[in-house]
């Protein structure tokens, strides 16, 4: 009996799909789950090496320069994929760049709290408000995610603007999850944290997990070593094979979820257990 990929015939966007890491790495594993890709980035190069790569490996696959901070280049660019491939299944809201790290919130100014929410929050919402009416039209459901960032789920003190646009990511899902759930179209939220930024291919099938490094001299700092009980950083290919199951019909009772894939970071405080196992 020959076994379909589970997305053949989706109609699929990865916004911010330039971005090595989770970006790129999750347009690869919706194109190998069957659907077609379309790869959003304000960054042409990296849009079309990732487009590059994907059409290289026998994917279909186009690029759109699209600034997500810019509702009119939005709504335009899901008008063109709508028209062009006839529907609009999967959406993976991938855009975000964290705050600088180490000021607290009196020492951030207007402007950049006003920008980092306008790239970390109004982007999502971009993305849901243009999409979601294609979606909707094609009468067949739909999934959604947005990348929320374990920093939504908790309290980050040095890093106000991103902490909090990244909680609104997962209040703006779990509206919308509520909203269009009667269309049958999921929208969760992914948590990750500690995404290595480089590209990896993912392993063989019978390939082992990372092991962890224990040892004094590991790379990460105190701070890290408090926060990753898992003791490294994900790569991109892991966080992309839960962006490719929250697209699949195996997901199909999950909905207004927000999903922690990072490595047990906001399970609690690690630093006194990592001390007793190493001390």
């Amino acid at each position: 009996m020959t076994q379909h990929p589970e997305l053949e015939g989706r109609v699929a966007i990865v916004a911010g799909g330039g971005s090595a890491g989770m970006g790129r790495a999750s347009a690869r594993a919706l194109a190998e789950a069957g659907a077609y890709l379309a790869v959003l980035d304000i960054d042409a190069r990296k849009g079309r090496e990732t487009v590059d790569r994907l059409v290289a490996s026998g994917h279909r696959a186009d690029f759109y320069q699209t600034d997500m901070t810019d509702p009119a280049a939005v709504e335009a660019t899901m008008a063109a994929i709508a028209t062009r491939r006839g529907r609009i299944d999967i959406l993976f809201n991938n855009t975000g760049v964290p705050t600088e790290k180490g000021k607290r919130l009196t020492d951030f100014s207007p402007e950049e709290w006003a920008r980092s929410l306008d790239l970390n929050l109004n982007t999502a919402f971009h993305g849901l408000r243009f999409a979601l009416p294609h979606i909707i039209a094609g009468g067949r459901g739909g999934s959604i995610i947005n990348n929320a960032s374990a920093s939504g789920l908790r309290a980050n003190p040095t890093g106000a603007p991103y902490s909090t646009a990244k909680a609104g990511v997962i209040h703006l899902t779990k509206v919308a999850a509520l909203e269009v759930a009667r269309y049958g179209i999921r929208v969760n939220a992914i948590c990750p944290y500690s995404v290595s930024r480089r590209d990896f291919d993912p392993p063989a099938a019978d390939a082992r997990p990372p092991i962890p490094d224990l040892s004094p001299d590991t790379d990460f700092g105190p701070w890290q070593r408090a926060q990753l009980p898992m003791m490294r950083s994900a790569k991109g290919y892991e966080i992309a094979a839960v962006v490719r199951f929250l697209a699949s019909d195996a997901a199909s009772w999950i909905t207004g979820a927000a999903i922690p894939v990072d490595g047990g970071s906001t399970a609690g405080y690690f630093g006194e257990v990592r001390a007793s196992m190493t001390g």
